[in-house]
Protein backbone atom coordinates (compact mmCIF):
# COMPACT_ATOMS: atom_id res chain seq x y z
CA UNK A 1 0.00 0.00 0.00
CA UNK A 2 2.87 2.39 -1.01
CA UNK A 3 4.18 2.98 3.19
CA UNK A 4 0.31 4.10 3.78
CA UNK A 5 -0.80 1.39 6.23
CA UNK A 6 1.22 0.78 9.83
CA UNK A 7 0.19 -2.28 12.27
CA UNK A 8 1.57 -2.02 15.79
CA UNK A 9 0.66 -4.68 18.26
CA UNK A 10 2.06 -4.02 21.93
CA UNK A 11 1.32 -5.97 24.61
CA UNK A 12 2.06 -5.31 28.73
CA UNK A 13 1.95 -7.86 30.91
CA UNK A 14 2.91 -9.48 34.46
CA UNK A 15 1.99 -8.70 38.13
CA UNK A 16 0.39 -5.24 38.49
CA UNK A 17 -1.62 -5.16 41.91
CA UNK A 18 0.45 -3.31 44.74
CA UNK A 19 1.69 -5.35 47.49
CA UNK A 20 -1.39 -6.17 49.96
CA UNK A 21 -4.19 -6.22 47.58
CA UNK A 22 -7.33 -8.28 48.56
CA UNK A 23 -9.93 -9.46 45.55
CA UNK A 24 -13.50 -9.54 46.27
CA UNK A 25 -13.24 -12.49 48.14
CA UNK A 26 -10.78 -11.52 50.52
CA UNK A 27 -8.00 -13.20 48.89
CA UNK A 28 -3.99 -11.98 48.07
CA UNK A 29 -3.76 -10.83 44.67
CA UNK A 30 -0.63 -8.54 44.67
CA UNK A 31 1.14 -10.89 42.25
CA UNK A 32 -1.89 -12.12 40.06
CA UNK A 33 -0.91 -11.46 36.18
CA UNK A 34 -2.87 -9.06 33.92
CA UNK A 35 -2.09 -8.55 30.39
CA UNK A 36 -2.93 -5.89 28.29
CA UNK A 37 -3.13 -6.37 24.12
CA UNK A 38 -3.49 -3.57 21.86
CA UNK A 39 -3.52 -3.31 18.37
CA UNK A 40 -3.34 -0.25 16.31
CA UNK A 41 -3.90 0.03 12.53
CA UNK A 42 -3.07 3.28 10.85
CA UNK A 43 -4.30 3.61 7.05
CA UNK A 44 -3.17 6.87 5.19
CA UNK A 45 -6.23 6.98 2.83
CA UNK A 46 -5.02 10.39 0.85
CA UNK A 47 -3.40 13.49 1.62
CA UNK A 48 -6.35 14.90 4.10
CA UNK A 49 -7.52 11.29 5.53
CA UNK A 50 -6.40 9.21 7.99
CA UNK A 51 -8.02 6.44 9.46
CA UNK A 52 -6.69 4.83 12.49
CA UNK A 53 -8.57 1.60 14.69
CA UNK A 54 -7.83 0.48 18.17
CA UNK A 55 -8.19 -2.98 18.72
CA UNK A 56 -8.03 -3.59 22.92
CA UNK A 57 -7.97 -6.45 25.21
CA UNK A 58 -7.34 -6.73 29.32
CA UNK A 59 -7.32 -9.52 31.70
CA UNK A 60 -6.84 -10.03 35.45
CA UNK A 61 -6.37 -12.80 36.19
CA UNK A 62 -6.49 -12.12 40.69
CA UNK A 63 -10.14 -10.14 39.74
CA UNK A 64 -11.02 -12.93 37.13
CA UNK A 65 -12.03 -9.67 34.69
CA UNK A 66 -12.03 -8.81 31.06
CA UNK A 67 -12.16 -5.78 29.25
CA UNK A 68 -11.88 -5.21 25.56
CA UNK A 69 -13.20 -2.88 23.12
CA UNK A 70 -12.69 -1.08 19.76
CA UNK A 71 -11.76 3.22 18.76
CA UNK A 72 -11.95 4.33 15.45
CA UNK A 73 -10.30 7.69 14.67
CA UNK A 74 -10.60 9.79 11.81
CA UNK A 75 -8.60 12.79 11.12
CA UNK A 76 -9.08 15.33 7.75
CA UNK A 77 -6.40 18.08 7.33
CA UNK A 78 -8.64 21.03 6.09
CA UNK A 79 -5.19 22.87 5.40
CA UNK A 80 -1.94 23.50 7.06
CA UNK A 81 -3.40 25.17 10.33
CA UNK A 82 -6.36 23.06 10.66
CA UNK A 83 -7.57 19.52 11.31
CA UNK A 84 -10.99 17.91 11.90
CA UNK A 85 -10.74 15.17 14.47
CA UNK A 86 -13.55 12.06 15.22
CA UNK A 87 -13.59 9.46 17.34
CA UNK A 88 -15.99 6.93 18.28
CA UNK A 89 -15.16 3.80 21.16
CA UNK A 90 -17.23 0.93 21.98
CA UNK A 91 -15.92 -0.78 25.71
CA UNK A 92 -17.05 -3.57 27.53
CA UNK A 93 -15.92 -4.26 30.99
CA UNK A 94 -17.11 -7.48 31.72
CA UNK A 95 -16.85 -6.67 36.24
CA UNK A 96 -16.73 -3.01 36.59
CA UNK A 97 -13.11 -3.64 37.30
CA UNK A 98 -11.41 -1.32 34.60
CA UNK A 99 -13.27 1.26 34.27
CA UNK A 100 -13.35 3.45 37.71
CA UNK A 101 -15.10 6.77 38.96
CA UNK A 102 -13.23 8.44 41.95
CA UNK A 103 -15.55 10.42 44.43
CA UNK A 104 -13.01 11.14 46.62
CA UNK A 105 -9.86 13.48 45.97
CA UNK A 106 -7.55 10.85 47.01
CA UNK A 107 -9.35 7.84 45.39
CA UNK A 108 -7.32 7.61 42.23
CA UNK A 109 -4.15 7.91 44.45
CA UNK A 110 -5.39 5.10 46.98
CA UNK A 111 -6.51 2.61 43.90
CA UNK A 112 -2.82 2.65 42.77
CA UNK A 113 -1.32 1.98 46.22
CA UNK A 114 -4.27 -0.91 46.95
CA UNK A 115 -5.60 1.24 49.14
CA UNK A 116 -9.78 1.47 49.99
CA UNK A 117 -11.12 3.84 47.52
CA UNK A 118 -14.52 5.18 46.37
CA UNK A 119 -14.75 3.71 42.81
CA UNK A 120 -15.55 -0.15 43.64
CA UNK A 121 -18.37 0.83 45.92
CA UNK A 122 -19.79 3.16 43.73
CA UNK A 123 -19.85 1.16 40.57
CA UNK A 124 -19.41 -2.47 41.01
CA UNK A 125 -20.96 -3.98 38.03
CA UNK A 126 -20.36 -4.77 34.51
CA UNK A 127 -20.75 -2.34 31.89
CA UNK A 128 -20.47 -1.91 27.99
CA UNK A 129 -19.54 2.07 27.12
CA UNK A 130 -19.69 4.08 24.11
CA UNK A 131 -18.38 7.21 23.23
CA UNK A 132 -17.99 10.21 20.57
CA UNK A 133 -15.37 12.83 20.12
CA UNK A 134 -15.23 15.64 17.87
CA UNK A 135 -12.48 17.83 18.14
CA UNK A 136 -10.09 20.15 16.25
CA UNK A 137 -6.37 20.79 15.82
CA UNK A 138 -5.04 24.29 15.51
CA UNK A 139 -2.36 25.17 14.36
CA UNK A 140 -1.68 28.84 14.26
CA UNK A 141 1.51 30.42 12.19
CA UNK A 142 3.50 31.96 15.23
CA UNK A 143 7.31 33.19 14.69
CA UNK A 144 9.52 32.27 16.91
CA UNK A 145 10.02 29.79 19.82
CA UNK A 146 6.08 28.92 20.18
CA UNK A 147 6.07 28.15 16.17
CA UNK A 148 5.17 24.40 17.03
CA UNK A 149 2.29 25.32 19.26
CA UNK A 150 -1.23 23.79 18.60
CA UNK A 151 -4.61 24.18 20.31
CA UNK A 152 -7.51 21.18 20.21
CA UNK A 153 -10.87 21.64 21.59
CA UNK A 154 -12.79 18.96 22.25
CA UNK A 155 -16.55 18.02 22.65
CA UNK A 156 -16.87 14.51 23.82
CA UNK A 157 -20.71 12.43 24.72
CA UNK A 158 -19.85 9.31 27.07
CA UNK A 159 -22.70 6.73 27.68
CA UNK A 160 -23.45 3.24 28.87
CA UNK A 161 -25.23 0.40 26.52
CA UNK A 162 -26.49 -0.83 29.30
CA UNK A 163 -28.54 0.48 32.81
CA UNK A 164 -25.27 1.36 34.26
CA UNK A 165 -24.74 4.57 36.05
CA UNK A 166 -21.36 5.47 36.21
CA UNK A 167 -21.54 9.25 35.66
CA UNK A 168 -22.37 11.73 37.94
CA UNK A 169 -21.88 10.01 41.15
CA UNK A 170 -23.66 7.33 39.63
CA UNK A 171 -26.54 9.36 38.67
CA UNK A 172 -26.54 9.20 34.91
CA UNK A 173 -25.91 6.90 32.08
CA UNK A 174 -23.78 9.51 30.02
CA UNK A 175 -22.15 13.11 30.24
CA UNK A 176 -21.09 15.72 27.72
CA UNK A 177 -17.26 17.21 28.39
CA UNK A 178 -16.02 20.23 26.47
CA UNK A 179 -12.20 20.12 26.81
CA UNK A 180 -9.16 21.79 25.22
CA UNK A 181 -5.51 21.82 25.55
CA UNK A 182 -2.64 23.28 24.02
CA UNK A 183 0.60 21.62 23.28
CA UNK A 184 4.31 23.84 22.87
CA UNK A 185 6.77 21.48 21.38
CA UNK A 186 10.67 22.64 21.82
Amino acid sequence: MDGNLTVLWLNHFGPENPRGTLNQQGRLVDDSFRSESTITTIWKYSDSLTLTTDLNFAHDDGFSANAYGIAQYASYTINDMLTFQARGELWRDDKGFFVAAFPGSLDSLNALAGRPNGSLSLFPRPATYGEITLGLNIKPTVPGPLSSVMFRPEIRYDTTLNNARPFDNGRRKNQFTIAADAIVAF
